[in-house]
């Protein structure tokens, strides 16, 4: 398909490169075992060992092969090399080999289950990625830059959020699935605290996306810094669309899992087209991606009532006071940019500093509790450090 996707963008580097890249899906799969094992023992310790090695080791190799001009080739065998060094460092932390005798037993039994959740896998990677390609399509190369730029970092905060806490709920709530109300209360914690600390993250990122922008990227890439903002409006709710869709998954219930997928895309599908007969251009479908996501939200809601008779009414009770916290101190934070003289390195550090106080303060005051969980959650994080 190389070929297909190159004359679609008008990009005749794009085979040589995909076909390259091709190759990370082999490699992948020489992990996936043993990152599961990972997950299912609760070890995040060494899975983020594993993480950083191979970004620092992949970035390194990246930038000295920039220095000697190998351009984009230079990210492509970044990829690949960050890819490999995740599979091998897998392998060596687990002792599970795999056995040369395929099992239909074991095929037959994971196959129904696990099918639906590929499928659902498979439809929710096509659908992150479809922006890039309208808006490369339809728009110009410099407007894909301005968005890739702002999606990435987007995706810095709200992705790195949503899957550890993906990682650890999963976990977690398989434990308590056969205690209906251990499993409601532990629901509803795990949901409070990832709210607690992802909206003031994405509120807060929204806040300063100016300077952080200009200081991070240069003033080139200024024109980048609405859709940013625009989608950590839309990354504020990533987490709780991970969590109530692990719901379903600790259930056993991979068949609602695809149902809703299907439904949510569809919906996403004719947001996508209303904004581009109406021509509405990339602000409008950045607008619309977070009308899809808090759609998206009240719909993944709706089994984890039946499921565990924990109602939307009742997750928008609990997380209604991280929103309303974070929306103030993204206020307070933006107006002291707006009101702070200097550059752009002194804005964001007085920026930091009141977004931290006054989140912090407006939690105390209000008695938040989630505040408690979070400074317990860093402590035992400190402690396991220094071991």
């Amino acid at each position: 398909s190389a070929p297909f996707i190159s004359d679609f963008f008008k990009e005749p580097r794009l085979i040589a490169i995909l076909r390259v890249l091709s190759f990370v899906l082999i490699i992948n799969s020489f992990g996936i075992i043993q990152r599961v094992m990972l997950v299912r023992r609760i070890d995040f310790k060494t899975q983020t060992k594993i993480s950083i090695i191979a970004s620092i080791s992949s970035g390194a190799v990246a930038i000295v092969l920039a220095y000697f001009g190998f351009g984009v080739w230079s990210l492509v065998i970044r990829t690949l090399t960050m890819q490999f060094l995740v599979a091998f460092l897998l392998s060596i932390s687990n002792k599970w080999k795999p056995s040369p005798v395929f099992s239909f037993h074991s095929f037959k039994r994971l196959f129904r289950f696990g099918s639906r959740l590929l499928v659902s896998g498979l439809l929710n990677t096509i659908y992150m990625n479809l922006y890039y390609v309208i808006i490369g399509k339809f728009f110009s190369a410099t407007d894909l830059g301005y968005f890739s730029n702002g999606k990435k970092l987007e995706e810095v905060a709200s992705h790195a959020v949503s899957t550890s806490l993906q990682r650890v709920s999963y976990p977690v709530l398989s434990s308590m699935q056969k205690e209906e109300s251990r499993l409601r209360a532990g629901f509803a914690k795990i949901i409070r605290t990832s709210t607690y600390l992802n909206f003031p993250i994405m509120v807060f990122l929204a806040a300063i996306a100016g300077p952080l922008i200009d200081l991070l990227f240069g003033a080139k890439w200024l024109p980048s810094i609405p859709y940013f903002q625009i989608l950590c409006f839309a990354g504020m709710l990533y987490p709780l669309h991970a969590i109530n869709l692990n719901i379903l998954q600790v259930k056993g219930r991979s068949d609602l899992f695809l149902k809703l997928e299907i439904i949510k895309k569809a919906i996403f599908t004719a947001i996508i087209i209303i904004v581009l007969l109406l021509k509405l251009g990339i602000i409008g479908l950045l607008w619309g991606s977070v009308l899809s996501s808090y759609i998206s939200y009240f719909i993944n809601t709706i089994y984890s009532k039946e499921l565990i008779s924990y109602s939307i009414k009742d997750q928008v009770k609990d997380i209604l006071p991280s929103f309303l916290l974070s929306f103030t101190m993204g206020a307070i934070v933006y107006i002291t940019g707006i009101l702070m003289p200097g550059g752009d390195l002194i804005k964001l550090l007085v920026q930091t500093l009141v977004g931290f106080t006054t989140y912090i303060g407006l939690s105390k005051l209000f008695k938040i509790k989630e505040l408690d969980i979070v400074k317990d959650l860093a402590l035992s994080f400190v402690k396991k450090a220094k071991r």
